[in-house]
């Protein structure tokens, strides 16, 4: 028996989407010699194949695949069409069932994930390094670093502030201020 094709950890079980080569299908032995039922039980292990661990892979038990092939207990009808809906399929070494063409799929779908995953990595970095510059920037503009060059700032109260005299009522309550009147003379849009 050979070995199996993938590696025993490939999971792609967060994969909605599995390839189809629709050409290949259309001109596959299996589209041309397969009943309809064959051919439905042979995609559906197709997609139960796509994730499993590994992928591309199938239990072999009987029990199993005819529920993966959409026939749930009934064994009778699925040993009516096991060998069509299992074409393609060979048993490896590790006693599962592997499908050589979901298999290359399979591999090519991980090695996307891991351009996409080392993207997604160096993008993050790259984010990080700039929040990081902009940071220090920021900080270097305002005279603060590290907050060694931070001082105590205390606001004063309105009536220690030179001026605020006249806010102050006659009774030594503190009036409303006042408003400044509006330079512009047309009204103020916002969006």
């Amino acid at each position: 028996m050979p070995d199996p094709f993938v590696p025993t950890d490939l999971d792609l079980r967060d994969f909605p989407n599995m390839p189809l080569d629709v050409v290949r299908l259309r001109d596959s032995d299996l589209s041309v010699t397969a009943t309809g039922d064959e051919f439905r039980s042979a995609i559906l292990l197709w997609c139960a194949a796509w994730h499993q661990v590994p992928a591309s892979s199938l239990p072999d038990d009987d029990r199993l695949l005819a529920r993966f092939a959409g026939f749930g207990r009934d064994l009778k009808g699925w040993k009516a069409v096991r060998e069509a809906a299992l074409h393609g399929f060979i048993k490896c070494s590790d006693g599962r069932l592997y499908h050589p063409v979901i298999g290359d799929m399979a591999l090519m779908a991980d090695e996307k994930r891991r351009g996409n995953s080392r993207r997604t990595a160096a993008a993050t970095a790259a984010a990080g390094e700039a929040r990081r510059t902009l940071r220090l920037k920021a900080e270097h503009r305002n005279g603060v670093r590290d907050g060694s060059n931070v001082q105590d700032v205390t606001v004063p109260k309105r009536s220690e502030v030179k001026g605020s005299e006249e806010n102050v009522a006659p009774n030594g309550a503190t009036a409303a201020p006042r408003r400044r009147a509006s330079r512009s003379s047309s009204p103020r849009t916002t969006f």
